[in-house]
């Protein structure tokens, strides 16, 4: 390193991130009446990583969808949700992968999520959230805060851990995309 110095920026850094993936979000086949299905269709490219999207277990990025309402507040019972990531942990002595959705380079994770329009709809929102820490937060923290032999000082420390990690998440792309009247 120069100087002596790490300057690595990895999945903590949103600019870093922005410029290693390309994300798109569009409509397929708008609806154009109450009821009707459609679908929105969102793709992460790996433009320039160099390494699958997310590296390792760690972090997870979520990528959401949800139907507006003409205030733009999600309408109840619409909201999805998928993950990218690498979800990899040690259980009862040995490791077990549940899922492994990480974009290698030059390759793309496309979503693409269904509904049938409700009548008050009147946008689609979607977007892409980084959780750097999400396995210290959802799960190594809290397993070890369970330790009844942790002193008061190292229990303080795990605390505040935990804390920080559940604020390290962003929003990476965030797109309303406007439904045509009904």
């Amino acid at each position: 390193m120069p100087q002596r110095r790490h300057l690595w920026k990895g999945i903590h850094d949103r600019e870093w991130v922005t410029a290693g993936l390309r994300i798109e979000a569009r409509i397929e086949k708008e609806p154009s009446r109450t009821g009707e299905a459609f679908e929105l269709s969102l793709e992460v490219v790996n433009a320039a990583v160099g390494h699958k999207f997310p590296t390792y277990p760690t972090p997870k990025v979520f990528v959401r969808a949800a139907l507006l309402d003409g205030s733009a507040k999600v309408l109840p019972g619409t909201a999805r949700e998928k993950v990218i990531g690498w979800d990899a942990r040690f259980e009862n002595g040995e490791w077990k992968e549940y899922f492994d959705t990480r974009i290698p380079p030059g390759e793309s994770y496309r979503e693409t999520f269904r509904w049938n329009r409700p009548a008050t709809a009147r946008g689609v929102r979607a977007w892409v959230e980084v959780h750097p820490d999400h396995f210290y937060h959802v799960y190594f923290y809290p397993e070890f805060l369970k330790d009844q032999e942790l002193t008061a000082q190292a229990k303080v420390l795990i605390e505040r851990a935990l804390r920080e990690s559940g604020r390290s998440a962003y929003t990476l792309f965030d797109r309303t995309l406007p439904l045509p009247g009904p």
